[in-house]
């Protein structure tokens, strides 16, 4: 496993040898090119080297988790229902509904002192309020209806 990610960072590390390669010569070729106009054009030519970008891909985080389960001995649903879902399903929804909340919060932190009425500073609030009474109302109806909805029906079917 340790031979396998040195040479996978021997062959980042010779990519990026090649991308620069490439952005100077390509720096030097545009420079040769230059004419009287473009003189005042020779700050916005420059091109600009980006930072190295980290390996976030997907396989590595979930064959670590998969393996750490494995190692201590859990069973395929287990590994299906934490690795799979927990981390790939619910931590995200929870974390994109975390950063929803904290931006709509923030915005309305920052225009709490515009507001020309007090009721409406409360609107964030309210909003929240509504949502969480309208999702609790659809899921008791829902958990009301499941015996009629899997249930056989009363009447013959054909």
């Amino acid at each position: 496993m340790a031979n396998t990610d040195d040479e996978q960072i021997q062959r980042l590390l010779e990519l990026q040898r090649r991308e620069l390669e490439i952005l100077n010569a390509t720096r030097e070729f545009e420079q040769g090119e230059l004419s009287d106009d473009d003189q005042y054009m020779d700050g916005a030519r420059q091109i600009n080297l980006r930072p190295t970008v980290p390996d976030m891909r997907f396989e590595k985080q979930f064959e670590r988790s998969v393996e750490v389960l494995k190692a201590n001995g859990a069973s395929n649903t287990t590994i299906f229902l934490s690795a799979v879902i927990k981390d790939q399903v619910v931590m995200q929804f929870i974390t994109g509904f975390t950063w929803c909340l904290a931006g709509h919060m923030w915005k309305w932190y920052r225009l709490r002192g515009q507001r020309a009425n007090n009721k409406e500073s409360f609107v964030f609030l309210r909003g929240i309020k509504h949502g969480l009474a309208r999702w609790a109302t659809t899921a008791y109806h829902t958990l009301v209806n499941i015996p009629t909805i899997t249930s056989t029906p009363s009447y013959p079917v054909a």
